[in-house]
């Protein structure tokens, strides 16, 4: 999961105009990440869940299922909130949980 907000973070650096203008590919990176994200909560404990009661949990399953199944519909702007506002709420749980572990291991407590 942290590997999915590094991609994300890096897409934003390599290219700033990426959830700005569409048909940029470092965009649709951006939301193949996101997806792939959001994917992986799902596999959460509740345990892990409740221990973040500030990350709206539904909200990340509809987006996930929104960007998945909608794809077409989704707007720049809708993805550039999540990365913006959610995003750094979810990493600060991703390294809450895992702390100074292994990155390439998941939350399965």
């Amino acid at each position: 999961m942290r590997e999915r907000i590094d991609r994300i973070h890096r897409a934003l650096i390599e290219d700033p105009l990426a959830l700005q203008k569409e048909g940029r590919l470092a965009g649709d990176a951006i939301l193949w990440n996101l997806m792939a994200l959001t994917d992986s909560t799902s596999r959460l404990s509740d345990a892990v869940k409740k221990r973040h009661p500030n990350i709206q949990w539904e909200q990340v399953r509809g987006f996930r299922n929104v960007a998945t199944h909608a794809y077409d519909r989704i707007q720049l702007t809708q993805v550039a909130n999540v990365v913006a506002n959610d995003l750094p709420v979810l990493r600060q749980a991703i390294d809450m949980e895992l702390g100074p572990r292994d990155r390439g291991s998941e939350l399965e407590r």
